[in-house]
Formats: structure tokens, C-alpha cells, sequence
């Protein structure tokens, strides 16, 4: 927590009235009279399934009599939520919260539970806390870690702090997580104040689920500023981990089930999600899932997998285990019997009633979604969760249905029709999310062009009202309400090398008095092409190798599954003293940033250096 070294520059930012000597006149609901009472101990996580990330619940809360003490928090605003009631009037209200067992990774590492113990007045800060000051600023950076002024256990287990800034290697992760004493604050603030906040060391935190725990103030150290100590009924706070839970399924169960995309990469699983990492090896019993198609009465193959969720627990999947791996469309009924569940800290949860969710799956597109690789000479296949009826789609490009366009380059008029065959057929390879989609019989629409496609973006759009149904007796519907457009780009890229360059970093061998050549998938433009958008190093030394590119040429007839030969699409690369690099293996990589243009005005701009492949830039060769 950052303070000013001047406490009369604090007081004054509280709200207090500093005098000579005396008690100062209050404007910060704080009681300076008597020993510094614990008003409250509140946890955080930095994960919320419902995005409240700021709110803090109580694990304490300071009753007088059965009624909540005038100083303790009662309604509290915070920025997320709007406001939340922390200790209600009556005790007998009151249930202690328990601790969120979740971490999160934030990108400076994990973070998980903390800590926060709210005072009924200020403290003495320099019993509680080490400052780091800046003499120029006269801003103070405070640390729990040295003074330790109280103490976390878990299981009978100390755990400590995280450490001093000083001893972090990424001072962001260390400013995130210190331990410190904060000033400022009263009972209506977020967060509460003043208060001490203890961060403990995520690492440290890998209790079972269901673990007991304590936070226990030193006496010594938690003072008021009369260096009164707090009451010895306040110094020990009793909490608990929370137990493992089932905190939701996804998609959830209601009255009217809810209908979902078979798309594996948007949907295409039921989640039972947890509140902490599974035991992913023998935490989970396959057996205890079902998949039930309730539209043909019958139970589907399945497999159950844990994974994580998108807040940092873990989640057991279920998916279809059938040569498509995707629901048909259908009613289905995903069950979880009772079962344990065990998470890797060693935490369990044994159920004793079954769990089901109610789900439709839609008769839609699978797995296809926009790409930046469509080859130039191959059809596009647009595949489904089951069999087309060829009679509800209209195969003319432009027609009711469909239409397949260009965009890059622009075509006069805008958006002229490519030409191309539309029909229904199997889908074949994998979808985006590599499923293998090719085992059902006419399950995609295909779009064949009738010529090489030049290098540009294309779009295939179903028209808004076009509907295709599928061949079931009582037959499912795929309505697009609106214009569903799948974009693609015909990437300018390399294909391949004269001579052929093996995959990965393995060198070709380059005869002599041959130049190493690198094929491109289109026509280039010249003058878009020069030697200061490649890089020629030697592998021995990493020492830049002289060269320069030769005229533009035309390719020879390619491989199998690759465009035919263009006119200047080939950059023959020249080595200016071949002899001084004879017997030595050079690198070859067209920079990142290097803007190639195709023969159509296309402009490429490639990425960092890669040997996919799929979209290869570097390449090796020994000079012979």
C-alpha cells in the first residue's frame, strides 16, 4: 500500500482535523477510543463466475450482544456489483462465509485467496509494517513480509506471505500480491478499512478442499496508535476452504432446454464444472455420465474428459464418442450419477443424487469457420451435424440460398459471383477444431470453383431466409435469420523451394553453380520483391551471408495438390561469394514485416520466422 511519510498529509486525506493534542475530529466513522476492535475479516478471489471480481465476502463479522457492532460494515458499494450487505443486524443472521479454493493465472503467475482484517480505528503502522520511502516523492511502499503481524494456517500448516517486492523477479507480480496495512477506509468504504491484507503465497495454498484454517493476530505487532493492543478475543479467526462443489453445467437445465450450436469449437460438449482442479487421472469416473437422445430413444456412446473452464476450475466433458464426435440434431439428456469426485489437492465430493441437464441441438453448420488459408484449387466444404436434403438448397451461385464472391480485389460490379458449382456431398479431412467429419454420407454443401482461385479474400454467404433441412423423418430446419458470412483468403505464400527443402530445420543440399530458389503460390510483382525482405545468415557463425535475388521466373509444373505454375513466381536467391560459405549451412527467412505483393495488387505482410508446413518462411541449406 502506498502512504505518504507525513502522517498529517494522511489525516488530512481521511478527513481528519489535526490539532495540537487531543482526539481528532472524526469524519471517517472510525473510533480512535478504546482498543483497535476487529471489525470484520473478509476473503477474495480473483475469480467470479459472475465477473464480480472486486467483492469480498465475510468469514467474520463483530457481534455485541447477538447485534451487529455501529462500527461493523453492514451495506457495502463496490464498483462491480453496486453493493452487497457484508454483516447483517442479527448474528443469527450471519453465515461465515468460506473460502474460494480456485487460483487464477493473470499472466504474472497465479493468484489465489487473500486475506483481509478490517479495524475499528488506525493502527500503528510502523509496528505493523515495513515502509520503502522515496525521499523526492514522499511515497512509502509497505510490506507485511518482515514484520509478519499475523500469522496463516491451514491444516495446523503455516503458510507464508508473499514475499517482499525486492525478492520478486517481476516487480508487477510482486506489486499485485504484497501484504500490507492500509490506512485508509471505514465501513461503508470498498474495501473496508483501515485493514490489514495478506496475500499468501500462491504456491503455498495446495490444501484439500474442506481444509479448516486460521488467522491469528500477533499482539505485539496489530496496535492502535496509544499502542493499545487488540482484544484477546479478537486475535483468532477460525475458516475454512470451501468443500469441492458442482458450481454449474453448462448449458444449464431448465424449463425450456436450451437449444445449442452443434459446432464443436463453439459448443458440442456438456460442462459439469467444478469449483477447484480435478484429479484428472483417477479423480473422475467415466462411468457415471450418460448420454440420452430422447428424439430417437436411445443412449449415445460417450467419453468424459476434465479439462479447464474458462475461470480457472476445472470441468468434466462430455462429448459424443462416435466417428463424428458431434450430437446429431435432437433432444438429449446429459446425466451425472452419484459418484465421487476427487480434485488434486486431495479434496472430495461424493454426491448422492444424480445430475441432469435437458439440451437441443440445432441442425447446423459444423466446425467451419472463417480461415486465412483456402487453397486456391481445392472445393470448400461447409459441413453439417447430419445428411442434407439436396431439394432445400438451391445450388445456383446468387440464387436463393447461396452466394460465393470476391472482395480482394475489388470486382466490377462489387461482390460479382465467382464462378462455381454448388452441390451437396461428404465432407472430408477435419473440421477447425480436428474433428473428423468425413463419416457422414452427404453431410456438406460444397462449392467447387471452376478455375484456380487468384490470391484475395472470398466470401461464401448464406442469404438471409435460406433454410436447408436435413433428411430425418420429421425433418430439422437450419434457418439463417440473417446473412451468415464465411470469409477466406487465398494467402500469397511460399509452396516450395528448387531445390526441395526437407520439413523442419533439416538443411537440402544445394548443388553447385545452382541458385536456391523459393516458389510462391501466385504471380509476384516485381517491384514489390527485393533483397531487403529475406535474411541470409550463416548457421555456423550467425554472420550475414552477401546476396542478392535474381530476375522473377516461372516455376516448374508443382507436386500434387498444389497451384500450377504463374509467370514470375519463383525468387531465385544469389550468393555473392559462394566459395567463402562452400560446405556450410545457411538460413534463409523472409523477414517479419516483409510486404509481398501478388501480381493482382494483393499485398502480403509475412510474420515471424516459421518452418509449418502450412506457412514456411525459413528455410536451410548446405552450399556444396
Amino acid at each position: 500500500m502506498s502512504r505518504y511519510l507525513s502522517q498529517g498529509l494522511l489525516a488530512v486525506g481521511l478527513g481528519l482535523t489535526a490539532t495540537a493534542c487531543g482526539t481528532p475530529d472524526l469524519a471517517t466513522n472510525l473510533r480512535p477510543d478504546g482498543p483497535p476492535d476487529l471489525l470484520a475479516v473478509m476473503t477474495q478471489n480473483p475469480i467470479d463466475l459472475d465477473g464480480n471480481t472486486l467483492t469480498e465476502s465475510p468469514l467474520r463479522c463483530k457481534y455485541v450482544n447477538g447485534k451487529k457492532d455501529p462500527k461493523a460494515p453492514g451495506f457495502v458499494g463496490d464498483p462491480i456489483t453496486g453493493g452487497t450487505l457484508v454483516c447483517p443486524d442479527n448474528e443469527t443472521d450471519f453465515t461465515p462465509a468460506t473460502v474460494d479454493p480456485r487460483q487464477l493465472d493473470n499472466g504474472f503467475g497465479l493468484a489465489g485467496w487473500n486475506i483481509r482484517l478490517m479495524f475499528d480505528e488506525l493502527l500503528d503502522g510502523d509496528k505493523a509494517e515495513t515502509l520503502d520511502c522515496d525521499e523526492d516523492s514522499g511515497i512509502c511502499e509497505g510490506t507485511l513480509s518482515e514484520t509478519r503481524p499475523v500469522t496463516l494456517k491451514c491444516a495446523d500448516t503455516e503458510i507464508r506471505y508473499y514475499e517482499d517486492p525486492a525478492d520478486e523477479p517481476d516487480t508487477q507480480a510482486a506489486d499485485r500480491y504484497r501484504s500490507y496495512y492500509v490506512p485508509n477506509g471505514n465501513n461503508v468504504t470498498f474495501p473496508l478499512g483501515p485493514s490489514l491484507f495478506v496475500s499468501p503465497k500462491p504456491e503455498e495454498l495446495t490444501f484439500p478442499t474442506g481444509t479448516s484454517c486460521t488467522v491469528t493476530i500477533d499482539p505485539g505487532k496489530v496496535t492502535d496508535k496509544d499502542d493499545i493492543a487488540v482484544p484477546a478475543g479478537d486475535l483468532t479467526t477460525p475458516f475454512k476452504i470451501a468443500d469441492l462443489s458442482l458450481i454449474l453445467v453448462d448449458p444449464a437445465d431448465s424449463a425450456s432446454p436450451t437449444t445449442i450450436s452443434p459446432d464443436p469449437v463453439a459448443a458440442g460438449a456438456v460442462a459439469f464444472v467444478f469449483n477447484a482442479n480435478l484429479d484428472s487421472e483417477e479423480g473422475v469416473d467415466p462411468g457415471a455420465f450418460q448420454i440420452h437422445d430422447v428424439s430417437r430413444n436411445e443412449d449415445v456412446d460417450m467419453f468424459a474428459a476434465v479439462a479447464g473452464y474458462n475461470v480457472d476450475a476445472d470441468a468434466v466433458y462430455v462429448l459424443p464418442d462416435t466417428d463424428t464426435g458431434i450430437f446429431l440434431p435432437g433432444t438429449y439428456t446429459v446425466t451425472m450419477a452419484p459418484t465421487t469426485i476427487t480434485e488434486a489437492n486431495g479434496g472430495h465430493l461424493t454426491t448422492t443424487a444424480a445430475e441432469t441437464t435437458h439440451f437441443v441441438v440445432s441442425f447446423n453448420k459444423v466446425g467451419q469457420t472463417s480461415g486465412t488459408d483456402l487453397s486456391p484449387i481445392a472445393p470448400i466444404r461447409v459441413a453439417f451435424n447430419n445428411a442434407l436434403d439436396p431439394a432445400t438448397l438451391d445450388t445456383t451461385n446468387g440464387g436463393a440460398d447461396l452466394e460465393f464472391f470476391r472482395t480482394v480485389p475489388a470486382t466490377t460490379p462489387p461482390n460479382m459471383a465467382v464462378p462455381a458449382t454448388i452441390s451437396v456431398g461428404d465432407s472430408t479431412g477435419l473440421t477447425s477444431s480436428g474433428i473428423p467429419l468425413d463419416v457422414v454420407d452427404g453431410n456438406a454443401i460444397i462449392v467447387d470453383p471452376t478455375d484456380e482461385l487468384p490470391i484475395g479474400t472470398y466470401v461464401l454467404r448464406f442469404k438471409a431466409g435460406a433454410e436447408v433441412k436435413d433428411t430425418d423423418a420429421t425433418a430439422h430446419t437450419a434457418h439463417f435469420t440473417n446473412p451468415l458470412a464465411i470469409t477466406y483468403n487465398v494467402l500469397l505464400k511460399s509452396v516450395s523451394t528448387v531445390p526441395v527443402s526437407p520439413s523442419g530445420m533439416t538443411p537440402s543440399m544445394l548443388p553447385p553453380a545452382i541458385n536456391f530458389k523459393v516458389v510462391f503460390s501466385g504471380t509476384l510483382d516485381a517491384a514489390s520483391v527485393t533483397a531487403d525482405d529475406f535474411t541470409l545468415v550463416d548457421t555456423s557463425n550467425m554472420m550475414a551471408v552477401p546476396f542478392t535475388l535474381g530476375p522473377l521466373e516461372m516455376s516448374l509444373p508443382r507436386g500434387v495438390g498444389l497451384p500450377p505454375p504463374h509467370a514470375n513466381d519463383t525468387v531465385p536467391i544469389v550468393i555473392t561469394n559462394r566459395a567463402a560459405v562452400m560446405g556450410h549451412t545457411l538460413q534463409l527467412t523472409i523477414k517479419q514485416g516483409a510486404a509481398i505483393k501478388s501480381g493482382n495488387g494483393v499485398t502480403r505482410t509475412f510474420g515471424a520466422a516459421s518452418t509449418s508446413s502450412s506457412n514456411r518462411t525459413t528455410w536451410f541449406f548446405t552450399a556444396l
